[in-house]
């Protein structure tokens, strides 16, 4: 099936639908603003992003607001500067207006995850909307200055527009991906490895939707969405080091912690003594230790430290047998797909919950967890359950989804679909989890929507088949 399928216009029914889960989901978020602190969230990767926003709104440029005269930002500028534009419409200190614009956000983010699925699956776009919308995962990170939210919203957009690429190319479809996945660099910076990816996505989308197009001119579009794309990106980093005076965004200090959390897995599963953390914390030290080495041997700028570690660390990570890395990854997947985000609605709440890291690397994780959660108290207990039995289900329904896609031979929105949570999966190497889930929880819910679908069918092919035989016996 090529991709002439014509998008749905959107009915009454499915506006006032629409408008009932918006209601639910504004309660809900409501809910929660009224039993808790914003205030108390801001901790971890959150308290970073919330320092560089607070040096945007004080001194007008991308710098720490506790250290302004710090040499080095490892983050990325435009998540900082979207929570600084929110908090500047407040008092500038509470994150209150950041939740409200994030909830705004995730509504849009749902909105564009709902036009895709009606472009292919009409009349079952709505489900995907409130899936979305409900998704534990994504409700929880709603109340947390964190970047997934945005990311989220930015990858969704890519996604919408290449499946407006697949039924009718045009230069508006280009221009809205390649500044999508330009912003989504200046969110996260391993979206730079997506903007290179963009030709062949293009291509192969354009080619696999049968449109009259040549293969040539789908080459020629994905260069252009490259080339906009690093246009986006780079613009920043041309503009910022005019007004830095030598100060420098490190492009690498983010990666240099991801992968070396990644190599404490490798080696707590072969070493397992202590936590993941503790391991992690060691090669912390270690690091710090070679680049005193490093720098004995020759000069290295503040910014090249973390290109420095980074190579430190996949190093050693090569050093692992592959049969520890095979079953780091089979775990991690495991963990990625199936982590139910119940314990950040915990967090956000204040319900107190006895945490088990990483209990997919255990010996027993199942035992681990029923442990767990059999020594916690029954809201937060009820809530972790929910988020997993979600996750679960959803997967689950992703499996159906997934086959009814192929058998329904709509390759573009498989290549889409399949193509940015294999990238997710490959940037976040072992470390799965539910927050690194959140951007292409949108897709994974289109594919729990076709699932959806084919039960839905079945069903009423059984309905049918049940009342046909009971007119035969009358």
């Amino acid at each position: 099936m090529t991709a002439e399928i014509k998008e749905s216009a959107l009915n009454t029914t499915s506006l006032r639908i629409a408008a009932v889960i918006t209601l639910l989901f504004l309660a809900f978020h409501a809910f929660v603003l009224a039993n808790s602190n914003p205030q108390v969230n801001i901790k971890g990767d959150a308290n970073g992003y919330y320092d560089l926003a607070l040096g945007i709104a004080e001194y007008g440029r991308l710098t720490s607001f506790s250290n302004p005269e710090s040499g080095v930002v490892a983050r990325p500028p435009l998540y900082p500067m979207f929570v600084s534009l929110a908090i500047s419409a407040g008092d500038g200190k509470s994150p209150l207006p950041v939740i409200i614009l994030q909830a705004v956000v995730l509504l849009a983010t749902a909105f564009m995850a709902w036009r895709v699925a009606e472009h292919w699956l009409p009349g079952y776009g709505i489900l995907v909307f409130f899936l979305v919308l409900f998704n534990p995962s994504a409700a929880g990170k709603v109340h947390m200055l964190l970047t997934e939210t945005l990311y989220a919203f930015l990858l969704t957009t890519a996604i919408w527009s290449l499946s407006r690429y697949a039924g009718r190319p045009t230069v508006l479809a280009v221009l809205i991906l390649g500044i999508a996945v330009g912003l989504a660099t200046l969110t996260k910076p391993e979206a730079r490895l997506l903007s290179y990816i963009l030709p062949f996505a293009v291509v192969l989308v354009g080619v696999s939707s049968g449109t009259s197009f040549s293969w040539q001119k789908h080459c020629l579009w994905g260069l252009a969405s490259l080339l906009l794309a690093l246009a986006v990106s780079y613009s920043w980093s041309a503009y910022d080091e005019l007004r830095r005076d030598g100060k420098v965004i490190s492009k690498s200090g983010k990666s240099a912690s991801h992968i070396r959390y990644n190599l404490a897995i490798l080696e707590h599963m072969k070493n397992p003594i202590g936590s993941i953390q503790d391991a992690d914390d060691r090669l912390y030290d270690q690091g710090l230790a070679h680049l005193v080495k490093i720098r004995e041997s020759r000069k290295i700028d503040l910014a090249d430290e973390g290109s420095v570690l980074t190579s430190y660390y996949f190093d050693r990570m090569k050093t692992h047998h592959p049969k520890t890395i095979a079953r780091a990854v089979v775990k991690g997947w495991i963990s990625f797909f199936a982590s139910g985000g119940g314990q950040t609605i915990n967090d956000v709440l204040g319900m107190k919950i006895e945490r088990q890291n990483k209990f997919v690397f255990s010996s027993n994780p199942i035992k681990v967890l029923s442990e767990s959660l059999a020594n916690n108290a029954f809201w937060p207990t009820f809530v972790t359950i929910i988020g997993i039995g979600f996750a679960v289900i959803t997967r689950t329904l992703g499996l159906i989804g997934l086959v009814t896609l192929i058998m329904r031979k709509q390759w573009p929105l498989l290549a889409i679909l399949i193509g940015i949570v294999a990238f997710t999966l490959f940037v976040t190497l072992f470390n799965g989890m539910s927050r690194y889930r959140i951007p292409v929880d949108p897709p994974l819910m289109i594919l729990a929507t076709y699932g959806i679908y084919t039960l839905h069918r079945l069903f009423r092919y059984y309905r049918r088949g049940r009342q046909a035989e009971s007119g035969r016996s009358t």
